[in-house]
């Protein structure tokens, strides 16, 4: 990748949110998460405003690595921003405090959905019941199967 990324400056190629985009999230599944940073805070120094995506690939990125603050830091840059965010955002969202056992925060994102009037899917619920059942939490996982029939 960074190769790629000095070939694209060698010759003057323009970046984009696509660009960046790419980058953030090879960076993020690699586990590089100083180089991910580093292009995310790139990015908005040249004024390209981050997307859904970008926002997706980064609380991936700190899903996996169990860093819930990051997480939650990122949730708090959205709440200052215009961005469209979507249910496939919210599950990203869901997943990674669902890994790092933050359950609390996972079931504040429903309420956060609804906020923004984005309504949870099968896959929000499925994610929640495999979190809850790895936490060994039977009363949460019956809760929202229920709830998960209900949507159905």
């Amino acid at each position: 990748m960074s190769s790629v990324m000095e070939f694209m400056q060698k010759y003057h190629y323009s970046w984009t949110i696509v660009t960046y985009n790419i980058l953030i999230d090879a960076f993020g599944r690699a586990g590089d998460l100083e180089q991910m940073e580093y292009l995310f805070r790139l990015m908005q120094s040249e004024r390209i405003k981050p997307n859904c995506v970008t926002f997706c690939s980064l609380v991936r990125a700190f899903g996996h690595a169990k860093k819930p603050e990051k997480v939650k830091g990122i949730l708090r840059l959205i709440e200052n921003s215009d961005v469209v965010l979507d249910t496939a955002f919210f599950n990203c969202v869901v997943d990674a405090f669902g890994r790092m056992e933050c359950f609390s925060e996972m079931k504040g994102v429903l309420t956060m959905m609804k906020e923004r009037r984005c309504e949870p899917d099968a896959i929000t619920y499925r994610t929640m019941v495999k979190a809850y059942s790895k936490g060994g939490m039977r009363s949460h996982v019956k809760e929202l199967q229920k709830e998960l029939h209900v949507q159905v």
